[in-house]
């Protein structure tokens, strides 16, 4: 399991994953960590810990840092009551530490190697004697081993994505918490503290020597003043369930083909391979950022004015087919055989043949800035892909009026922040909705 878990860090990973804390958020991590507390702390354990720069501050009679990268350099200047031990965290025999304290490293699930996150999902399970999400990215498996890596009555303070809080691949890690009635004081930090990531990141301290577990939510300004919000959509409103879809309304996640470099053509790309609109390719939208807020149908013009006249990538090539034309064939056979080595297209027996779903009779998009996502009538009949979601249901259905029901919801104030300014709403955040416009229309 080390062979294979070095093997899964090594190169590009490392350079995704390896994103050095602020020396300032270090600082003010540990001063809200001791609030409180008796200190120094005697044992303190840094999982993940890179150049092991939280060992800088603190008060602490002993720290220790692990890392798998043994070509991380540290930082200089450690004192000598700190240790850094080389090797999978996840894999090791931790226990005992008053204190866990650090940034885990992010790495999404569909980025591990499925043979070590098996082993470690496995692993972590049987710790905490439930099962795991395999869908969990990496640094939730980093709390819960911080988690059962502390004392009793100890302390674990991560520097971890805000989304914990309410994605469904982390209701496991909450569900452990919440039956071990530990207290969680969450900090919403200020949007580009970390200035090569945008995901919403937080502080989240976890005090397992309280048994009330009770959940505190806080905004974090540039400065590091502190603001109690009433929870994490930081208003009065509840964050949107998630509900499975039914067959009578229900939306659908874009389109992932494989590479939209591939399958995604420009116009220009189109008339360079000489594909025909209906035989080779057929219309596509990839984000609707294109458009204007303001429009509610995507008409042919619309499509040609703010798509294809403007370079944008809006034909889908009909690879799904069983028989290609020799032109389709061709610019298939063009493809750099290194571009399309992904992991959809290796899954496949063909590796362009991909299931093409029916269009949506709504399209919307799953990210928004102001108060919810643009929603819009399909009547070109595109397939979408990407960031952008279809809704689909009964021919009977008044889709006009749910686009309006949906234009007139205030989703902001009941999604948390995913990246500065940016709310994503999920699948099955927007089957729930779905259901109260069911509900409210027919």
């Amino acid at each position: 399991m080390a062979h294979s878990a070095k093997r899964f860090f090594d190169g590009n990973y490392l350079a995704r994953c390896q994103v050095a804390t602020p020396l300032p958020l270090v600082k003010w991590v540990w001063e809200r960590t001791c609030q409180g507390r008796t200190v120094p702390f005697r044992s303190v354990l840094d999982l993940g810990c890179g150049d092991a720069r939280f060992a800088l501050y603190g008060a602490y009679e002993r720290y220790t840092g692990v890392e798998i990268d043994e070509d991380n350099g540290l930082s200089s200047n450690l004192p000598v009551k700190a240790q850094v031990l080389y090797g999978c965290a996840l894999m090791m025999s931790l226990q005992g530490y008053d204190l866990c304290i650090g940034n885990p490293p992010y790495v999404r699930h569909h980025d591990m190697d499925q043979e070590w996150q098996r082993g470690v999902a496995g692993a972590i399970s049987e710790l905490i004697k439930m099962p795991v999400d395999l869908r969990a990215n990496a640094y939730l498996y980093f709390m819960a081993k911080a988690l059962v890596s502390t004392r009793e009555d100890g302390l674990v303070a991560l520097v971890v994505p805000f989304e914990w809080v309410a994605r469904p691949s982390a209701e496991w890690l909450r569900r452990f918490i919440g039956a071990n009635r530990w207290s969680v004081s969450v900090y919403r930090l200020p949007d580009g503290i970390f200035p090569r990531v945008l995901t919403t990141a937080s502080l989240t301290i976890i005090d397992k020597s309280r048994g009330d577990g009770q959940w505190d939510y806080y905004d974090v300004t540039k400065d590091f003043s502190t603001r109690k919000v009433d929870g994490p959509t930081c208003t009065r409103h509840k964050t949107l369930a998630y509900s499975r879809r039914n067959d009578i309304l229900y939306a659908q996640r874009g389109l992932s083909p494989g590479s939209q470099k591939i399958f995604c053509l420009t116009e220009g790309e189109r008339l360079y391979y000489s594909l025909q609109v209906g035989r080779d390719v057929c219309p596509c939208v990839t984000s609707l950022r294109n458009l204007p807020s303001d429009f509610k149908i995507l008409s042919s013009g619309r499509f040609w004015e703010y798509y294809v006249s403007r370079g944008a990538r809006c034909w889908l090539i009909r690879s799904d087919k069983e028989s290609l034309s020799k032109e389709l064939k061709a610019y298939l056979d063009s493809v750099d055989p290194e571009k399309r080595d992904t992991a959809t297209c290796r899954k496949r027996a063909v590796w362009y043949r991909y299931k093409r779903p029916d269009p949506a009779r709504l399209m919307f998009s799953t990210g928004f800035v102001n108060h919810g996502p643009q929603v819009l009538e399909n009547r070109i009949g595109a397939v979408h892909l990407g960031s952008v979601g279809g809704i689909y249901g009964e021919k009977r259905l008044p889709y006009r009026k749910i686009a309006g029901y949906l234009r007139n919801i205030d989703f902001a104030s009941r999604i948390i922040h995913h990246a500065n300014s940016l709310r994503k709403i999920e699948i099955n955040q927007m089957n729930s909705v779905l259901q109260e416009a069911l509900d409210h229309l027919t």
